[in-house]
């Protein structure tokens, strides 16, 4: 095996358990009482996460099972317990352990519904993220942030060498 074959090999290894940390964190942040757009939000940034998941045989069946399994954004608990159960049949498949749903406030390090999460319950004043307008979604995101910009966080979190190797790969 290259050293290319065995960079890539570790990338796609750390893939599925870095994914499933960013969607369960998303989850155990969500607000306890969200608003209408939030819902929206988070609901079509599942979808597209599951639409461009790297491993198509993943993203497929994580498709199949958000089918099978609406995405429930009523609160976070709602959204926390949907995503823990969403990794639980995943890890049936893999032949991993499942994880107990009732203790995933500790996993992920957020707090128990009623609690502070990192989501607002109400956007800032002045801020128009409930006004946004789906049919134009370019208007949902800071494109002030351009490919190449670098704000140091991958590479001290990954380590220089590993980032590197990221970066060398996404340009492809």
């Amino acid at each position: 095996m290259s050293q290319q074959d065995t960079n890539v090999k570790k990338l796609k290894d750390g893939l599925g358990p870095g994914a499933w940390a960013v969607l369960h964190t998303v989850a155990a942040t969500f607000p306890d009482k969200p608003t209408t757009s939030q819902q929206r939000h988070v609901k079509q940034f599942i979808h597209r996460f599951a639409e461009f998941y790297p491993c198509q045989y993943c993203a497929e069946d994580f498709r199949e099972s958000i089918k099978q399994n609406p995405v429930d954004t009523s609160n976070k608990e709602a959204l926390s317990m949907w995503m823990c159960h969403r990794h639980n049949e995943v890890n049936v498949k893999l032949g991993k352990s499942s994880y107990n749903c009732d203790r995933i406030w500790e996993k992920w390090g957020a707090s128990k519904p009623g609690g502070e999460g990192h989501i607002s319950q109400k956007t800032e004043p002045g801020s128009n993220l409930d006004d946004l307008d789906d049919a134009d979604d370019d208007d949902d995101f800071d494109t002030s942030f351009k490919k190449g910009d670098d704000c140091g966080f991958c590479e001290e979190n990954m380590g220089s060498d590993r980032y590197q190797q990221l970066k060398n790969l996404l340009k492809k």
